[in-house]
């Protein structure tokens, strides 16, 4: 009796904060907040870029088995393709403790159809997500660039010190350029789960970290000057056009040719599409106005006036 007494008073009063701190481990899960990018304008106030509401497909952590074959009954649903469906399983078996972002941008059916069958999926989380939308869309292509999900490679970069797999960063122009502000910091939460993992109670859970939006960018860029450009442009030839103010030398215009629409890359761009894009002989995700080399030409030419006698 004097052993078990022991033992009790060991478990129930030295060892409560271990087993505590245990309890709210497997009942608790972080789950991240997103937060919107900074919305970018032109020199006149006009949006270029902004958020709408989206709906992302996430699984909390749990037994890597379970969350693989969680997805393979998610695949159907949300038409993954294979590849997507093996890199999943893949970051499930890299990072078995992070939640694991399945689909960034799904469908508001796609969302309703899960909606409806939860209970067959442990794990899973809907939540809505701020959704990149570019207003001028393939006229500033080049210029404000387009967004896609962190590689394993810009992971281990400094300047992407503190993200975590599944992030959406800037890929390419002014995304990438003005991440840092731009990104903004996302905030955090703990959902209760019951023994299988499905989220139980308040979805809102308590706010463990705030987020913080992104900031503004207030561009040079005329969006009329540019509308303008990629309007009147020969749609069967490559090139570009460079408009400067002549009097502080900020860029009015920076066009290039053929463009793109980044609002495909929004939430992840098909395969198909991407190849597509990637294989044009006519190189449309090349940005002509910043990155292409030409033979220079002349930019001021003197005329002689022809000499006149009398009146």
């Amino acid at each position: 009796m004097g052993i078990l007494v022991l033992a009790f008073f060991r478990a129930q009063v030295l060892r409560s904060e271990a087993w505590r701190l245990q309890s709210d481990n497997n009942r608790l899960r972080p789950l991240p907040i997103p937060t919107p990018r900074g919305t970018i304008f032109d020199r006149n106030g006009q949006v270029l870029a902004d958020n709408v509401p989206g709906y992302s497909v996430v699984l909390l952590p749990g037994n890597p088995d379970t969350v693989r074959a969680t997805l393979d009954r998610l695949q159907p649903h949300l038409s993954l393709s294979e590849g997507r469906l093996g890199y999943l399983k893949e970051r499930v078996r890299l990072y078995p403790r992070r939640p694991l972002v399945v689909k960034v941008n799904a469908e508001f059916n796609e969302a309703s159809a899960l909606e409806e069958r939860r209970g067959d999926f442990p794990g899973l989380y809907l939540e809505m997500r701020p959704r990149r939308r570019y207003l001028a869309g393939p006229e500033l292509a080049h210029v404000l660039g387009y967004l896609g999900e962190i590689t394993a490679e810009e992971l281990e970069e400094e300047r992407f010190e503190g993200y975590e797999p599944g992030r959406i960063v800037g890929k390419e122009g002014l995304e990438r350029q003005y991440e840092e502000i731009l990104q903004g910091e996302e905030g955090s939460r703990f959902v209760e789960v019951d023994a299988i993992g499905r989220i139980v109670g308040s979805f809102g859970g308590p706010a463990a970290k705030d987020p913080l939006p992104g900031e503004r960018l207030d561009l040079n860029i005329d969006l009329d000057l540019q509308d303008w450009i990629h309007r009147i442009f020969p749609s069967a030839l490559p090139g570009a056009v460079v408009a400067l103010d002549v009097e502080d030398g900020g860029i009015l215009a920076l066009y290039s040719a053929p463009t793109f629409d980044p609002n495909e890359f929004v939430g992840g761009i098909a395969v198909d599409r991407w190849n597509a894009l990637r294989d044009n002989p006519a190189r449309p995700l090349f940005n002509r106005a910043v990155l292409g080399l030409y033979p220079p030409g002349s930019t001021w030419k003197l005329t002689r006036m022809p000499h006149t006698h009398g009146r």
